[in-house]
């Protein structure tokens, strides 16, 4: 084989073996980014933004929280794609419009409407969490609802409790399967692990990564987003505080790694080491999920 050909079969072989570029949607909220964020967490290039956005009342209407400072951020990343995520007003209030299909256009409307204003919004993020699981179908068929009466251009995403680890009580509102069907996609929230309230540990590890995996593999993987976190605890005492990279570095204890997780032994504070997000990455790749999301935009840094 000439020298020409030799090289040309390499790269022709290393371009075969080159994984695909990973769909990354970052959450952020406008108001709380770093000055001059750059939007690229981890090295990760980022191909959609979700900004937190408001809430849904019990009537269907929307409240949209600070639109110019939203309009104002979509503009200056022109070149990333914009969702925008919205949660229920308080867990009574989802229960009442939830109770009141009636109601249920009002909230197309307000998305559509929202659509006006901000017409750089591809998709929309419905995250409602804590509701009771009894009205499981009931979410399912509200989300039906928004996605059959708005146009097949605008993507609808459910953030979703992990199916393993999670209290029945919180992921037992979420129907994964069902809603994976109604929506363009779920997005798996794997992390709180451990949380406020919860006994100090990991707010992810590899190993409950592993756990949720398996039940995760029979769904539509092409819908499936696993989500993981940018930010770690610090529990002090009966108090627990999210925490950022650097400010768990700044802790002045002695470090361990395990599992995926960073710790500081004598403070109990702990952070998601790079292999955690590694190993998100290759589980994307290998069962061929939708893409990863991020949660949230700064605590990284």
């Amino acid at each position: 084989m000439s020298r020409v050909a030799c090289i040309i079969w390499l790269f022709a072989c290393c371009h075969r073996a080159a994984k695909p570029q990973l769909p990354v949607i970052l959450y952020a909220v406008p108001d709380r980014l770093p000055a001059k964020y750059g939007f690229n967490p981890q090295g990760q290039a980022i191909s959609a933004i979700a900004w937190q956005a408001g809430n849904i009342g019990r009537d269907g209407s929307i409240q949209l929280t600070q639109p110019a400072e939203l309009a104002l951020r979509m503009r200056q990343r022109a070149d990333k794609e914009h969702h925008l995520l919205f949660g229920v007003r308080s867990v009574a209030a989802g229960v009442r419009l939830l109770q009141d299909p009636a109601k249920w256009q009002n909230t197309v409307a307000a998305l559509r409407g929202i659509l006006v204003k901000l017409p750089a919004t591809s998709a929309f993020h419905l995250d409602w969490e804590y509701l009771p699981p009894r009205l499981a179908g009931d979410f399912v068929a509200f989300i039906h609802k928004i996605r059959s009466e708005l146009s097949p251009a605008i993507r609808i995403f459910v953030p979703v409790f992990a199916p393993v680890g999670m209290p029945e009580a919180w992921h037992g509102f979420h129907d994964h399967g069902r809603l994976a069907n109604a929506a363009d996609g779920i997005i798996v929230m794997l992390y709180d692990l451990h949380r406020p309230g919860s006994a100090p540990g990991c707010v992810s590890t590899i190993s409950w990564l592993d756990e949720n995996l398996k039940r995760l593999q029979p769904l539509p993987r092409e819908k499936v987003w696993l989500a993981a976190p940018l930010y770690g605890y610090h529990f002090q005492g009966s108090r627990t505080r999210a925490i950022s990279r650097t400010q768990f570095e700044k802790i002045l204890a002695k470090e361990e790694l395990s599992d995926g997780c960073r710790r500081k032994t004598s403070e109990n504070a702990f952070y998601p080491a790079d292999t955690l997000y590694r190993h998100f990455q290759t589980a994307v790749h290998q069962y061929g999920f939708a893409g990863l999301a991020l949660w949230r935009a700064g605590w990284e840094q």
